[in-house]
């Protein structure tokens, strides 16, 4: 028998939903719960995760990225890329590229993808920032929260002045 990690009852497999409905369904149920801890830093609980997702859902909105497009992550290793991957998958298709690619291999994978936005590292120089700025890719960038609870961050970039719509 496998133990659900949260509640410690008897793991019991999910409805298929989408990332959203999961990470919301969790923070309902224990929001205090453990999700994403990091050596030397608080832990994050699915509550706060939840919120955390809500808000760079809204924030890649407001950035002009949808339900449909896809969002093209060059992020190091780390609790606050992790969260990225949930939060940008919540609300987008995301794709995560590897940091150390080179600029002709981050050109072909963001072509490939159709990528609508790219997310960067706030302030690391990337090959990735060049590709982007090239293919007309939306530059979003991460800026950690540091002082807070592993994975929490803030995404920055240009708004765009209309949205086509998209919700969760």
């Amino acid at each position: 028998m496998i133990l659900d990690p949260v509640d410690s009852k008897p793991y019991q497999q999910p409805e298929a939903k989408s990332i959203y409905q999961l990470v919301k369904s969790r923070a309902e149920k224990n929001p205090e719960a453990v999700a994403i801890t990091a050596p030397g830093r608080a832990p994050l609980t699915y509550g706060r995760l939840f919120s955390q997702v809500e808000s760079a859902v809204e924030a890649l909105r407001a950035f002009g990225v949808n339900r449909n497009d896809r969002v093209a992550t060059v992020l190091p290793n780390g609790p606050e890329m992790a969260v990225a991957f949930v939060a940008v998958s919540a609300g987008a298709t995301c794709a995560p590229l590897n940091p150390s690619y080179r600029a002709s291999e981050l050109d072909f994978a963001m072509s490939d993808l159709n990528a609508r936005a790219l997310v960067v590292w706030s302030g690391l120089d990337s090959p990735a920032r060049q590709v982007a700025r090239r293919r007309r890719i939306r530059i979003v960038e991460l800026a950690p929260s540091l002082e807070a609870e592993a994975g929490i961050f803030e995404l920055t970039g240009e708004k765009q002045t209309s949205s086509r719509g998209g919700g969760f």
